[in-house]
Parts: C-alpha cells; sequence; structure tokens
C-alpha cells in the first residue's frame, strides 16, 4: 500500500514537473536550451584539450541535445517560427560536433576534429545560439 502511495506521489509530482516547465513558455525553455548547449561545447572543448575525455563521458555531452530536440517536439506548434527552426538547425550542428569529437577520441589517427576545428565549430554555436536569442527577444 505504502508503496503504491509513494509511486503515486512520484508520477504525481513528475506530472507537475513537467507541467511547471512547460508552463514557463516557449521563450524562457528555449534560452536554457541554448545556455546549456552552448556551455557544453566550451566544456567539451576544454575536457578534450586536458587529455581528460573517456568514452563513459561522452552520454554527458549527447543527453542536452536529446532533451533540446523533445523541446522541440513539444512546442512543434512553433514550427514556423525562425527561432524554432534555427534550434533546430543549431541541434543538427551541435550533434555533429559531439559525434566528431568522439571519433576523434576513438581514432586520433583518423581524427578531422583538430583543436582549430574544435574552437571554430565552438564559436559557430555561439553565434549560432546568439542568433537565436535575438530572434526569440525579436518573438519569431
Amino acid at each position: 500500500m505504502m508503496r503504491r502511495l509513494r509511486n503515486s506521489l512520484v508520477t504525481l509530482g513528475l506530472a507537475l514537473g513537467v507541467s511547471a516547465c512547460l508552463w514557463r513558455g516557449y521563450d524562457k525553455i528555449i534560452n536554457v536550451h541554448l545556455d546549456v548547449l552552448t556551455h557544453m561545447a566550451v566544456k567539451l572543448v576544454l575536457v578534450v584539450e586536458s587529455g581528460r575525455l573517456g568514452s563513459e563521458g561522452m552520454a554527458e555531452y549527447s543527453y542536452p541535445a536529446e532533451r533540446a530536440r523533445q523541446f522541440l517536439q513539444q512546442f512543434d506548434d512553433k514550427h514556423d517560427r525562425p527561432s524554432h527552426q534555427e534550434m533546430a538547425k543549431l541541434l543538427d550542428r551541435y550533434e555533429a560536433f559531439v559525434k566528431a569529437v568522439d571519433a576523434a577520441r576513438r581514432a586520433p589517427e583518423q581524427a578531422t576534429a583538430t583543436p582549430e576545428w574544435m574552437h571554430t565549430e565552438r564559436d559557430a554555436l555561439w553565434e549560432q545560439a546568439a542568433k537565436i536569442r535575438a530572434d526569440v527577444e525579436a518573438g519569431r
């Protein structure tokens, strides 16, 4: 009985949590995702440069993109907004960035993810995020 009650309360809490996140609105949530993705790109470059990147850590970098894709699906009614469309492009670029870094980690002799390339991609993600923020601010 207590287990069932606890499970019901946990389910209710999760439902309320998700509702609260959606209640915050598209503009606030997209900015949170942009912050997380751009900061994770910075962190990934720093970890690679420190030589401490292992296979167990790669999920840490792919998970934010998965959550951001879920966000885009939840707000599919905004798909005609430039910010929504550009966010999808940013996610494609971010995921390609993470995959290239992971491929370089697995096969350094065939790496295309050079330090210069990683810095360029990281900076491009920041610029793309700034454009999306401007679109959101303008209501686009």
